[in-house]
């Protein structure tokens, strides 16, 4: 009778020692994401305040978001504990001037696809990004064009712009298709035609760009980060020579179709 009551008592202790064990496991997860979370936003705004040192001296200068990608992923990638794989980075230079359009899944990704982002490469964004603090003043500095995308006239004016200054300057364009972050969804969000009227109107060829599922490796809703290597694909330019503004429709379904099939590959983590 002894022994039996020992041995449930053994039982319990070890029970509560267990869960003791995976609640401080869970804690200290938890305070490994929010540390890192804290440290690549305290780095992102290092790396702006550096990269604005160049501005005297670089003032519109096209390759200027490349060199503050590259600084971005140099010190964000390790804190994250992850490195980039690119697949295709002859494809994206070899290809400019050009129209690249990466997957838009987070903040996260000025630094997760920094090792990729080309020099020569002009960004399109809202408007709003100019009041973001050192950042901002860093995007306008860059020759970065921002358009109102709440005011269909004004926007279209931004794409005209971006349009000339791809064939007077030779710049390329780095614009997200969905338009806004996806958040890591399982599927691409609905594409804006604005992408796909530029590359139209400047006759450049346009550059899919496939990346890793941002759950695989940092997870808001479950407060984890997953370090891992992370893998980007440059898939196969399409190009645009002789299309006009009648062919936008098919031509976004085209590189979505593109984009789709690429991510099919287990590698992304997009299927299981």
């Amino acid at each position: 009778m002894k022994t039996r009551r020992s041995t449930t008592t053994n039982s319990a202790t070890l029970h509560v020692l267990w869960v003791t064990i995976e609640a401080l496991s869970a804690l200290f997860e938890t305070a490994k994401y929010y540390l890192r979370v804290v440290l690549v936003w305290t780095w992102f705004m290092i790396a702006s305040g550096i990269s604005m040192t160049l501005l005297p001296f670089r003032w519109k200068d096209s390759s200027l978001s490349h060199t503050m990608a590259k600084i971005l992923a140099w010190g964000a990638l390790p804190i994250l504990g992850c490195r980039t794989r690119i697949e295709g980075l002859d494809v994206a230079l070899a290809s400019q001037p050009c129209i690249y359009t990466p997957i838009h899944q987070s903040n996260l990704d000025m630094m997760t696809l920094g090792n990729l982002f080309p020099p020569r490469t002009v960004i399109i964004g809202k408007k709003q990004i100019r009041w973001v603090p050192l950042f901002g003043l860093f995007f306008v500095g860059a020759g970065n064009i921002m358009i109102n995308r709440k005011d269909r006239k004004n926007s279209i004016a931004g794409l005209d712009q971006a349009a000339a200054s791809v064939r007077a300057r030779q710049v390329s364009v780095w614009i997200f298709p969905e338009g806004t972050r996806n958040h890591g969804a399982a599927t691409l969000l609905p594409f804006k035609k604005g992408p796909f009227h530029l590359a139209i109107m400047a006759q450049v060829p346009i550059v899919p760009v496939v990346s890793q599922r941002l759950t695989t490796y940092i997870d808001k809703d479950k407060k984890r980060t997953y370090p891992k290597e992370i893998r980007v694909r440059v898939l196969e330019p399409i190009s645009t020579i002789g299309l006009t503004v009648q062919d936008v429709d098919s031509l976004l379904l085209k590189v979505r179709t593109q984009m789709e099939l690429a991510m099919q590959d287990p590698v992304f983590g997009f299927v299981d």
